[in-house]
């Protein structure tokens, strides 16, 4: 929540908060954590796999 105060993309911590909940709730983390994987990975395969055992 503290990101979204401090990138100005939320008035308060409590709304910053709110934000970073609907983004975990709705799975748009992971998502965004399995392209990051993919793109930082020599071969993207096992690097998901990988990233998918953990969680």
């Amino acid at each position: 929540g503290l990101i979204f105060l401090a990138a100005g993309k939320a008035n308060a911590l409590d709304d910053g908060i709110q934000k970073a909940a609907v983004i975990l709730e709705k799975g748009k983390a992971f998502d965004t954590l399995e392209r990051w994987v993919s793109a930082q990975n020599r071969e993207p395969e096992k690097g998901l796999a990988t990233l998918h055992a953990l969680v």
